[in-house]
């Protein structure tokens, strides 16, 4: 069984003058512990695909298609069932960080608010979870305490894979997760996602514009 199925998905976006075709009948599966790739040009509509499988398309799309999880149909599923779908089973790490993160809010506050919120734990052991991945992302936990400005842009990438990682979801979703970091940090996160994807098994789909990253995965 797959552990995520796509089937003929079309997304299309309508505005009050034009209908955009972003995606145009992609289909792919997913077995447990494998690594996708999906790569091409910016406006190819690769974000699209992802926020399709996560269900945060603008209501200004139509969309068709089959998205399945664990061969149950979540294309389709009402939003409060969704919402606990997201996190603890799939989750994504946007490319953007400094756009993703809130400005005005400490790191450690941010990545423990879905445990709190999915797990149901308290404030005292999601703080101590998000020491431990922290670490496991490369980060010293003392940065729990700092502002998203005050990080560099590859170690707020690496903020938001923890942040992914919180719930411990069989799905990632790494959406140009290096389109911003320059080669040597690009290689650092490389060698993290191979040394995750090693120990804990995650599946993932990586999103990207640059081939010789993926392949490097």
């Amino acid at each position: 069984m797959s552990l995520l199925k796509v089937n003929d998905l079309k997304c299309r976006y309508m505005t009050d003058i034009d209908t955009v075709r972003a995606v145009d009948g992609i289909s792919f599966e997913i077995e447990e512990g494998e690594v996708l790739g999906i790569v091409g040009e910016s406006g190819s509509g690769k974000t699209t695909v992802a926020l399709g499988i996560m269900g945060l398309l603008p209501e200004n799309t139509a969309v068709s298609g089959e998205i399945l999880y664990r061969d149950e149909l979540i294309s389709s599923m009402p939003e409060s069932r969704m919402d606990r779908v997201r996190w603890k089973d799939i989750a994504i790490v946007f490319q953007n960080s400094l756009e993703v993160l809130n400005p005005v809010l400490k790191i450690g506050v941010q990545v423990t608010e879905p445990m709190i919120k999915h797990l149901d734990i308290s404030p005292e052991k999601a703080r101590s979870k998000c020491a431990d991945l922290f670490r496991t992302v490369g980060l010293d936990p003392e940065w729990m305490n700092s502002y998203p400005h005050q990080l560099s842009g590859g170690m707020r990438q690496r903020v938001l894979l923890a942040m992914a990682l919180s719930c411990d979801p069989k799905l990632l979703i790494l959406d140009e997760l290096t389109s911003a970091l320059d080669a040597f940090t690009r290689r650092d996160i490389r060698d993290l996602l191979l040394d995750l994807q090693k120990k804990n098994g995650y599946t993932m789909l990586m999103i990207s514009h640059d081939l010789t990253f993926v392949s490097s995965v």
